[in-house]
């Protein structure tokens, strides 16, 4: 008859088998830690693209279109709650109005002054869901207009975004503004066919 007590059942393993035993145990534990710890610690990731176009023409009032979207991570999804971004533009742009919400039903006529002397629109209060997509899978954001009068000198000015969240994330970009002159207005310009 098979003596089957535990101390004869454990003595056919050697300490190293044992001590491999411990090791991947303590490895999966450790692993299944880390990835709940990145799901806890995951912070939105939020990404602004400007939509318009990036070439002006000197005195011209045009509409700057820039969109915020959170994109997720792969280790987690995290809503971005209470956005504000800073529309920050080299002093020499006028910035005239703001329109921004779901339906772009929100506006501020106010600037104030920021560094580098720009002046600054401040846009409040905007949700970003993770990846949220439309039925052809492009991704949603909240939609930002910013009405500007462009310089009388024509040269390479910015537009700089800052936007924080309320679960500490951040992100910062800047956007060249190219301003040249209309020749075509002026009638210097265009095709003598």
């Amino acid at each position: 008859m098979p003596d089957l007590t535990a101390h004869s059942w454990l003595a056919k393993f050697s300490p190293s088998d044992w001590l491999t035993a411990i090791v991947v145990i303590l490895t999966a534990i450790l692993v299944v830690m880390t990835y709940t710890l990145l799901l806890l610690s995951s912070r939105p990731h939020i990404v602004i693209r400007l939509l318009s176009k990036q070439g002006f023409f000197v005195d011209e009032e045009a509409t700057v279109r820039l969109t915020l979207y959170n994109r997720k991570a792969w280790y987690g999804k995290s809503p971005a709650t209470h956005v504000t971004a800073y529309v920050n533009f080299h002093q020499a742009i006028e910035p005239l109005k703001v329109y921004y919400g779901t339906n772009l039903e929100k506006i501020d006529t106010e600037y104030r002054r920021g560094k580098e002397k720009s002046k600054y629109f401040t846009v409040k209060d905007i949700a970003l869901s993770p990846d949220e997509r439309d039925a052809e899978g492009h991704l949603l954001g909240e939609d930002v207009d910013i009405k500007i009068r462009l310089p009388s000198q024509a040269g390479e000015y910015w537009m700089r975004v800052v936007v924080f969240t309320d679960q500490n994330s951040s992100r910062s970009v800047r956007f060249p503004l190219r301003v040249t002159i209309n020749w075509i207005k002026l009638g210097m310009g265009g095709s003598d066919y």
